[in-house]
């Protein structure tokens, strides 16, 4: 077989994936073209041969194999005319990198806290296992304790809460699935909002998890919506409280006076 010229093939779909290729194309005695394709590409050589664009083609385009000397067997899409051949082979390119996209609304949430404490198994709260028999720690057991202890390196103990409502965008490729998200169509922040979903999406300056294995994803309702802005808002009266209280000394000294607790606190004891 000689060789007649080189070609190049890229396609490139709405998402970025890109599929690039050089072929040295090769003619027979009997005029047959053949252009090889890589490994990716020729098994979709076949089913581009019958799309509906290569039915109104005058001559048919074919997979097929030649055997090189050097490389060994190398597929591709063989025919008598070369113009069809190049045709089918970007075909098969577009057929590869293909991408099915979906988007649907969901709610993701995640949440942290840093806090050491030990509990019974029904409800009680010690600050640490040698209170009782039978304790078992809650959080940041064992080494990991001293992290939050008044020698460690963090003085203070956290709560927190992650939710959004994210516009998923599921792509579904040959190669494999992937999933980003995206802000929500909603209307503009500064309208008054509609839905439960836009009140949860005003809360601003909350950024969600570094590590998406933290991320927890479930169907978005407006039920959803509405428990996880109550919840955030009841994380935000308490922050507002801890604020009040622990802001002025003058209001700490009250409240020891009059024994005022920032939080009820069933089953604790002293």
């Amino acid at each position: 077989m000689a060789k007649i010229t080189t070609r190049k093939f890229r396609k490139e779909n709405a998402v970025g994936d890109v599929v690039e290729f050089e072929s040295s194309i090769t003619v027979d005695s009997e005029g047959v073209f053949f252009i090889p394709v890589i490994d990716d590409v020729c098994r979709f050589i076949e089913p581009a041969s019958r799309c509906k664009e290569a039915k109104r083609l005058r001559y048919s385009v074919g997979s097929g194999f030649n055997q090189r000397r050097k490389t060994g067997w190398q597929h591709g899409a063989t025919g008598k005319n070369l113009d069809h051949c190049i045709k089918v082979v970007a075909w098969a390119c577009k057929l590869f990198i293909a991408c099915e996209t979906t988007e649907e609304l969901v709610l993701i949430y995640a949440h942290d806290s840093d806090v050491s404490f030990a509990t019974s198994g029904q409800g009680d709260i010690y600050p640490n296992c040698y209170y009782g028999e039978n304790l078992e720690w809650r959080q940041f057991a064992g080494d990991r304790l001293s992290r939050n202890s008044m020698f460690g390196d963090n003085g203070f103990y956290r709560v927190g809460l992650f939710a959004r409502i994210v516009n998923k965008i599921t792509h579904t490729r040959e190669q494999g699935v992937s999933v980003e998200y995206a802000r929500p169509d909603f209307p503009n922040p500064h309208s008054e909002p509609d839905t439960w979903g836009e009140k949860l999406n005003d809360f601003v300056k909350l950024d969600g998890p570094n590590k998406d294995d933290r991320i927890v994803e479930i169907p978005y309702t407006e039920e959803s919506a509405e428990f996880f802005y109550t919840a955030l808002i009841s994380l935000c009266q308490l922050a507002d409280r801890i604020d009040n209280l622990f802001g002025d000394p003058g209001n700490v000294t009250l409240a020891i006076e009059s024994r005022q607790q920032l939080l009820p606190a069933p089953g604790t004891k002293p």
